[in-house]
């Protein structure tokens, strides 16, 4: 049976990933991590697999500080705004040199070659990419919610 998020948004059908069985993932359909995720531990699944540095700890350590300071949010929440905290951190203040950056030792390809500075743009691509999706699916439920 072929799963998909497709939805019906009145223009026609968009569908934005399809696969066998979106519990398990496979490199060729993940597009080395550049898919659309459906849900907030799908984004973190792909990132723990595809991101080359440990950055993604950052992400996880600010998601529990959210959890704990704001219990009643939703994990869609938590995951934009530690994505985002963690990018404005690295990046806009420029932070990328000061931090220790060591390979993911969760990567789906553990043996590849690390390579620490241009890692860690890929990993920031990768971050900006699930940043901007997971804010377009928030963006949907609040129109859903309004409507």
């Amino acid at each position: 049976m072929i799963k998909t998020n497709a939805r019906d948004d009145g223009k026609g059908l968009t569908s934005y990933w399809v696969r066998d069985d979106p519990d398990k993932y496979s490199i060729k359909e993940d597009k080395n991590g550049f898919i659309l995720p459906c849900t907030p531990s799908h984004s973190l699944r792909i990132l723990n697999n595809y991101m080359r540095t440990d950055i993604l700890r950052l992400v996880h350590m600010q998601v529990h500080e959210y959890k704990n300071l704001q219990p009643e949010q939703s994990p869609l929440t938590y995951l934009i705004k530690s994505i985002n905290d963690v990018i404005h951190t690295v990046v806009e203040e420029g932070n990328l040199e000061l931090i220790e950056l060591t390979q993911n030792p969760f990567h789906h390809h553990p043996t590849f070659e690390f390579e620490s500075s241009t890692d860690a743009e890929h990993d920031i691509k990768l971050m900006k990419f699930h940043l901007n999706a997971l804010q377009k699916i928030q963006k949907e439920l609040d129109e859903d919610e309004f409507s």
